[in-house]
């Protein structure tokens, strides 16, 4: 993170707004400059914001929003009625399936092209599915009509803060042991 984060900002913009109380919930420090972004002066449009376009922000902020409200319906809430034993398995693949319709093919991440909190929201369930398709599922997952969404959801795996704050072998025995129980 750099020393001294600066966000260029109107006192009346909703959005920026927005970003400010992210800001200071976090408590990250930062610096503020008051741009009228109607009548933008020529140092924020030649060094700021060179390409003189809108702050894309707050179209982000809706993607991420739309995306983790569809990982929460189609993948997270499947997962739960599966593990509970009253939903198929196969509404998870179609939920899977609407999900890598939302991911583009030229992104490594869910919105744009960093990490973002879209990721974060759907990584406990990949974390999830990777350890309940052990079985039939991860057969139809590793063929050619899930491989943009398996690609992905193998680079959020890989994150290093998800191998760090997740407990793979509590979670696997877990599993197992609810598995077990449904069975018998």
């Amino acid at each position: 993170m750099p020393e001294q984060l600066t966000l260029y900002l109107h006192k009346l913009s909703p959005y920026s707004l927005k970003i400010e109380l992210a800001l200071t919930e976090a408590n990250v420090p930062y610096r503020a400059y008051q741009v009228d972004f109607q009548n933008k002066p020529e140092w924020f449009t030649t060094k700021v914001n060179p390409a003189g376009a809108r702050c894309d922000i707050w179209r982000t902020q809706c993607r991420a929003r739309f995306f983790i409200d569809a990982t929460t319906k189609h993948i997270e809430g499947m997962c739960f009625t599966f593990i509970g034993g009253n939903e198929p398995y196969g509404n998870i693949l179609k939920g899977i399936e609407f999900i890598q319709q939302l991911l583009e093919e030229d992104r490594d991440f869910a919105v744009g092209n960093h990490y973002t909190i879209a990721d974060a929201c759907i990584s406990p369930q990949l974390t999830t599915l990777k350890i309940i398709t052990e079985s039939d599922i991860v057969r139809e997952l590793k063929g050619p009509k899930f491989t943009k969404f398996m690609k992905y959801a193998q680079r959020m795996l890989d994150r290093p803060s998800l191998k760090q704050t997740y407990d793979e072998e509590f979670a696997i025995t877990f599993f197992k042991t609810r598995f077990t129980e449904r069975v018998q």
